[in-house]
């Protein structure tokens, strides 16, 4: 009996947190919303057509993809970090539910969510903190083009000391299938990594999902570089994620960490 009162408040307060909020309003966004669809299906499919920055967050951005994973980048003294989340929007009597499941330790986070023209009104059902995200319009289609034409190609970059042991070279073919082959020049040797290759909807980020040697179709790990700067003969990376190798690093020792490719 206990149980039930309290589900029912929970709901009662989750009822009157929706009903506080300003009627959903998506006429700022840079899409034709469809209002026809189901309020979750509204919701989902808001989160995919914007990049979302988190109030009083201004250098953290979150991409809701379609395959139902999400990235979150962010920078903070000149660092840049990465992390990854499972989401879904769901129905609660009615009230679209946000619910995100980080990949670094499974924490499971559940959100009744209200939308309007800046964004979107999360409310923590845990906590009952309220944390709004803002909206931003994604980098133009044809932007995006350009960069990914740009990218597509062969780039080398040479180690400027060989070192015995170390890479004398590290080459990536970007193909127009959106895979990607890196080789690993150890002098003699090359040491091949496959996989698939995307580029973050603000062009900011490039990421590697390496497949597994033996199943093509497995992700097995992926790889995040900011985008410094690119262009038809000169491509320069800088490592976000953990997973870059320290010998790729000894390949172009720079202050500022940089990975520079030429064409």
């Amino acid at each position: 009996m206990k149980t039930s009162a309290l589900f029912c408040l929970l709901l009662f307060a989750f009822a009157a947190f929706a009903a506080s909020q300003p009627e959903m309003d998506l006429s700022c966004r840079a899409y034709k919303p469809d209002l026809s669809m189901g309020p979750e299906k509204i919701i989902a499919y808001d989160l995919t057509h914007g990049l979302w920055l988190p109030e009083g967050k201004h250098s953290t951005t979150i991409q809701f993809n379609d395959d139902g994973t999400a990235i979150q980048f962010s920078e903070e003294n000149g660092t840049s970090s990465v992390s990854f989340m499972i989401w879904s929007v769901s129905s609660v009597d009615g009230l679209p539910q946000l619910s995100t499941i980080s990949s670094a330790d499974g924490s499971l986070q559940q959100y009744v969510v209200t939308s309007d023209c800046e964004g979107m009104n999360l409310l923590n059902t845990n906590t009952w903190e309220v944390q709004k995200l803002l909206y931003r319009p994604m980098v133009a289609s044809s932007k995006l083009k350009e960069l990914k034409a740009d990218l597509r190609g062969e780039w080398t970059a040479y180690a400027s000391e060989p070192r015995r042991g170390q890479p004398q070279a590290v080459r990536f073919q970007f193909s127009n299938d959106d895979t990607y082959t890196r080789l690993l020049d150890m002098g003699g040797t090359e040491i091949p990594e496959r996989g698939v290759w995307e580029l973050s909807k603000d062009g900011n980020f490039l990421l590697l999902h390496a497949c597994a040697r033996n199943q093509p179709n497995v992700c097995e790990s992926t790889t995040v570089y900011q985008m410094v700067y690119c262009d038809d003969h000169s491509l320069q990376l800088k490592p976000v994620t953990q997973r870059v190798p320290t010998k790729e690093m000894a390949l172009k020792p720079q202050p500022d960490g940089l990975l520079s490719f030429i064409k």
